[in-house]
């Protein structure tokens, strides 16, 4: 038994080795001609779907390994996509909850200020306690529901709530502390 299931590994090992080699090259292209340079780099895609397909060889049998490849390549990009999307929201509904203009249009002293801005929130959610902080990733990056996150953590749907509620007090009291001149400023070493 022991050596039927050796072979076994080595005849699957011997197999992908094959496809990666004969393979990659070709996804690489496919990838890059359906969703461009990146990011996420062509590449990158690729090695995940790699790895993703050997961590799927042994649970299943694969009858068409190329194009199971590119479902699981194009299933990541779709992935990053989301996720981007999910930042780029993030990103939005916290200037917006801060009363913030958004980026793009401004001179370059606004935009200076506005990734100080920028800093003082990142600063103020990397000193968030671990709870708070994988609640707001939770619900802002991540796009669980609060009853969502409330299933997964045991925490309760109120606490969720209060958590956020306070999160969002600590952005803003950071941010108005800034525009008051009362939080040093990293870059400009201003108190």
């Amino acid at each position: 038994m022991t050596k039927l299931f050796n072979l076994t590994l080595i005849v699957e090992a011997v197999f992908f080795t094959h496809l990666y080699r004969s393979y990659w090259k070709t996804l690489c292209q496919k990838l890059k001609a359906n969703f461009g340079d990146g990011p996420p780099d062509p590449e990158d895609i690729a090695q995940q779907a790699f790895i993703k397909y050997s961590q799927n060889l042994a649970a299943k049998s694969i009858e068409n390994p190329q194009g199971y490849l590119y479902t699981l390549a194009k299933n990541l990009y779709i992935d990053h996509f989301r996720s981007q999307t999910r930042y780029d929201n993030l990103i939005d509904n916290i200037f917006s909850q801060l009363e913030l203009d958004p980026i793009g249009t401004d001179s370059l002293e606004d935009i200076a200020l506005q990734s100080e801005k920028l800093s003082v929130i990142n600063q103020t959610l990397q000193s968030l306690p671990e709870k708070q902080r994988s609640i707001v990733k939770a619900s802002r990056l991540d796009g669980e529901t609060y009853q969502q996150i409330a299933d997964r953590t045991g925490y309760s749907l109120s606490d969720v709530c209060r958590t956020l509620e306070v999160v969002n007090h600590k952005l803003k009291s950071a941010v108005n502390e800034w525009e008051r001149g009362q939080t040093s400023c990293p870059r400009l070493g201003k108190k």
